[in-house]
């Protein structure tokens, strides 16, 4: 399915960059901050990231044509979201997180890969 360009993905997703993603673009740098380790609460010094939604948005979404402006350089979470996904449908609002829930008790029932 190709992107219907609404943009809800780049304002809703939590964004995990790494020095790749970086080394690949390194505007990111400025709008990261380091990520903590669950288990000691501490940053581990390998992964940066920032929540799109505590800053209205990514800051590479163009907001006249919801277009990336980094595209080519985009970081590597990015390169992997499906569009059409079930992950984007609920972020368009299409699918509720219980319908969601069903598919990937689904999927794991069935050995299948979780989205």
């Amino acid at each position: 399915m190709e992107c219907r360009k609404c943009g809800e993905c780049c304002l809703r997703m939590i964004v995990n960059i790494n020095q790749v993603d970086i080394d690949r673009e390194p505007l990111l740098a400025d709008y990261c901050r380091p990520l903590v380790n669950p288990f000691t609460g501490k940053p581990d010094g390998k992964n940066w990231g920032y929540s799109m939604t505590h800053i209205g948005g990514c800051p590479f979404l163009d907001e006249r044509t919801r277009e990336c402006m980094i595209y080519e350089t985009r970081p590597n979470i990015c390169r992997l979201f499906e569009a059409g996904s079930e992950q984007c449908r609920w972020m368009r609002g299409e699918t509720t997180l219980e319908q969601i829930r069903t598919i990937r008790d689904e999927a794991r029932a069935a050995g299948r890969p979780l989205l």
